[in-house]
């Protein structure tokens, strides 16, 4: 960890920080400019959001520091079979985009309450409302809040709940101001900041691990050797882990389907596993 102590931010590393905020502040506050008249305009974009700004919107609204830091680290302790996760997401998107989404749309219906109050009643809709509410705010919010409190905690020296509430007052401002329409424009940029941000940390990650090769190539090389762990540290600490993994004496972290007896991603998550993706996407 010594190297990571010395670990310092130039000014240069301040002034693109704060400017991806400023960005994604001014995004915000343009596309959200034009006064609502109504709910429909707030909550749903007036209905005339283009088809890229709804992808990207619901991209970013996936994927967050959870995933960059959470399940970063998580596949760095068990390897590939993390993205099982995002496996299971092709058939519950699938299931979502050829069945679900042409029922609630014949029905003009644009929410789970609202379908659940046409289906039942009011009563319920509300109760489903309030539990999602919650749930999101405990389950989900929180670790958004929190991962993202650890980054500018670790890398600008900020007090934990100071970042927390430096994240969830700039959210603030752009959600309430112009609504969907704010939030989703702001998510373009993000979305394009996340691949771009990925595809380099991929490269210059394989760069740096080539050594003095300079080569891609060999990084990719040495990335697959030291994760398949057949000699070396890397083998002596699949081992010590093996069974705490797996309850057996040998584990592949290269391969995305485990057995049944893997603490987290046994292979039939891969079956049962996008049913609650579904909910959770609706």
């Amino acid at each position: 960890m010594k190297g990571f102590e010395s670990f310092s931010l130039s000014l240069l590393d301040y002034m693109v920080f704060l400017s991806y905020f400023a960005i994604i502040l001014f995004i915000g506050l343009w596309a959200g400019r034009k006064k609502k008249t109504d709910s429909s305009g707030y909550f749903l974009a007036g209905r005339t959001l283009p088809w890229y700004v709804v992808g990207s919107s619901f991209i970013a609204a996936n994927i967050s520091s959870e995933h960059f830091i959470g399940m970063i680290g998580a596949s760095f302790v068990y390897g590939l079979c993390m993205a099982q996760y995002c496996w299971g997401n092709i058939f519950s998107f699938s299931l979502l985009v050829w069945f679900f989404i042409p029922f609630l749309l014949s029905a003009r219906i644009f929410t789970t309450p609202e379908f659940l109050e046409k289906r039942f009643n009011p009563a319920l809709r509300q109760f489903f409302a309030i539990v999602t509410i919650i749930s999101n705010v405990i389950a989900f919010l929180a670790a958004v809040l929190y991962g993202g409190g650890i980054a500018l905690e670790k890398l600008f020296g900020w007090d934990l709940w100071i970042g927390i509430a430096a994240i969830g007052f700039l959210a603030g401002i752009i959600t309430l101001w112009g609504g969907l329409m704010s939030v989703a424009w702001a998510d373009v940029f993000t979305v394009l900041v996340m691949f771009a941000g990925g595809i380099l940390v991929t490269v210059l990650g394989l760069y740096m691990l080539s050594g003095d090769s300079h080569s891609l190539l060999e990084g990719w090389k040495i990335m697959v050797e030291r994760n398949q762990a057949h000699t070396g540290v890397w083998a002596e600490a699949v081992a010590q882990n093996a069974q705490n993994i797996l309850h057996r004496d040998t584990y592949n972290r290269m391969s995305v389907i485990q057995p049944i007896t893997h603490d987290i991603t046994p292979w039939l998550g891969l079956l049962l596993g996008c049913f609650p993706s579904v909910s959770g996407t609706m």
